[in-house]
């Protein structure tokens, strides 16, 4: 069994969610027909009609995450959510609306009101569903420490299993009898689907005996490091961690086709493009930062790069004139330094733009860890001496932390970012990529996360 069927709860809630949303959005469609035409008509273009705003609508649900229905929303975020996601799709799909005959305002309006009431109900009816279903797949869990209890808590809310109990591995250490005692009690008359085990026990003949035996009876039996780390997209930073002896070796990513071939090309390939396509709106930004604040308009700053050289990273000035001249600190809501401009551009990381000529240079990569100034990286080092391996690849406009986690503020916060971005580097790959710069779109348009 795969890491990745771990996932197949989530992802079935997902596809039962994106089904029905289709099927409303035609019965909204229909109905609003209906009621004041007393005729649907079924045309090549009224169904193409209806694909584009169902097409409209699966997106705006995807941007607005209105499908992440967990136990841990509010209602209040989700109906929020609904209206936003509502309103977008609306206001895409009213020139699709208007332009069949007999659809006139008054269908365009009901089918507006029809859609959002229909999603409302729904979502109030999956909560009820997730508080009334019990998950039903048991799982045991042999480990200690607090990343054993972010796990439990991710097992249980957002994949929905049954912890049904969770063996404190140290006592192998301090007393190994009653540790079997417990153990042997936690498995016994359970019927457990799914165990995930501490490495501290694979040199323990009692656990091994017993796993071996729950394996042959059909019991998924995986590795702890292994699911934590794919469950939360962060990589372990602890003394039993060691990247190199994991499948996704150094040996295997210096000889890496993908990292080494393709990598480069795509970014070259496509940082060209975008600055060309790019280009009127780099003028108005030009323009707009030179009204608001004069000159200059560009930021250059020393970071980090690659095999640890240091390079001139180019951003839309958003700060005051120099405000980069003190020593360097984290951006603070409400930043003074910031201005009018630049809370617009930084809200949707339009100030990172000039940086495409970086990519197209060979200095960064579109997607990578985020490249720091050299003083912040003499702080990150000694407080982590896993840090420096940022440097084994060239630094992105965007990244799987930046997607992952939220603007850190402080040494502690980056530190939680440095896993997100160690995970990157293990997993690096063309699809992983494609997601990150999939939500990266996300995040460019609904301005989250931005300082």
């Amino acid at each position: 069994m795969h890491l990745h069927q771990l996932k197949y709860r989530r992802y079935l809630i997902r596809f039962v969610f994106i089904t029905i949303d289709i099927a409303l959005v035609i019965s909204s469609i229909v109905i609003s027909s209906l009621v004041y035409n007393h005729r649907f008509n079924v045309t090549p273009l009224s169904i193409l009609v209806i694909l584009i705003v169902v097409l409209s609508y699966s997106i705006c649900a995807y941007i607005y995450d209105i499908n992440n229905v967990t136990k841990h929303n509010t209602l209040t975020n989700i109906i929020n959510n609904i209206i936003l996601a509502n309103v977008v799709s609306d206001i895409i799909t009213v020139i699709a609306f208007f332009s069949i005959p007999f659809w006139h305002r008054k269908v365009y309006i009901l089918n507006c009101v029809l859609i959002l009431l229909f999603s409302v109900l729904w979502r109030l009816l999956s909560i009820r569903l997730y508080n009334i279903i019990p998950n039903v797949t048991n799982l045991l869990i042999v480990a200690s420490g607090p990343l054993k209890d972010e796990l439990i808590e991710i097992l249980t809310h957002r994949y929905y299993f049954n912890v049904i109990g969770d063996v404190n591995v140290e006592l192998l250490d301090k007393d190994s009898d009653r540790f079997m005692l417990i153990f042997n009690e936690a498995i016994k008359g359970k019927n457990i689907k799914i165990m995930i085990v501490s490495s501290k026990t694979y040199n323990v003949p009692q656990i091994l005996k017993i796993v071996y035996k729950l394996m042959s009876i059909g019991v998924q039996v995986y590795d702890f490091n292994d699911v934590y780390e794919h469950l939360t997209g962060k990589a372990i930073i602890s003394t039993d961690f060691t990247l190199v002896s994991s499948e996704y070796t150094f040996g295997r990513m210096r000889n890496d086709i993908y990292k080494y071939k393709v990598k480069p090309l795509i970014d070259k390939s496509l940082s060209g493009l975008f600055l060309l396509t790019l280009s009127p709106l780099v003028l108005i930004i030009a323009v707009a930062i030179i009204v608001d604040s004069f000159w200059p308009i560009l930021f250059v700053q020393k970071r980090i790069g690659l095999n640890e050289k240091i390079f001139s990273i180019f951003k839309f000035r958003s700060m005051r004139v120099n405000a980069g001249a003190t020593p360097p600190s984290w951006t603070d809501i409400d930043d003074d330094r910031i201005t009018y401009i630049g809370k617009i551009i930084r809200r949707y990381r339009i100030d990172e733009i000039p940086q495409l000529w970086n990519v197209l240079k060979g200095e960064m990569s579109l997607i990578g860890p985020r490249p720091e100034v050299p003083e912040f990286v003499k702080v990150f080092e000694k407080a982590n001496s896993y840090y420096s391996l940022r440097h084994c690849v060239k630094p992105g406009i965007t990244g799987w932390s930046q997607i992952k986690y939220k603007y850190a503020a402080s040494k502690e916060e980056s530190m939680t970012k440095l896993q997100y971005d160690l995970y990157y580097i293990k997993n690096m790959s063309f699809t992983l990529d494609l997601y990150i710069i999939i939500e990266t779109l996300k995040v460019v348009i609904i301005g989250r996360g931005a300082r």
